[in-house]
């Protein structure tokens, strides 16, 4: 992630979420939501810098696409990340 790398450490923030506030005039909640939901979307990498890929593909590709929106992304990786979900198998 941005974070993990420090993409905007060098420019004085100290998370992604607080850069996107500033950078875009977005309130801390509004940038936090995209930074969730783009960990949730977007291929991710292993410490070594092998490729993983998004934690949620199915709906990566539908958000990729332009099936879902951002609120479709969040309220998905809400409902997969309680442990109810994390109780079920993938079939």
């Amino acid at each position: 992630t941005l974070d993990q790398r420090g993409v905007f450490l060098t420019r004085g923030y100290t998370c992604t979420a607080r850069a996107l506030a500033d950078l875009l005039g977005w309130t801390g909640r509004e940038a936090r939501r995209h930074v969730v939901a783009a960990t949730d979307v977007h291929r991710r990498a292993t410490l070594g810098g092998e490729p993983l890929p998004a934690r949620l593909p199915a709906t990566a590709a539908a958000f990729s696409a332009g099936d879902v929106a951002l609120r479709h992304v969040e309220v998905i990786g809400r409902v997969l990340s309680t442990p109810a979900a994390r109780r079920l198998t993938p079939e």
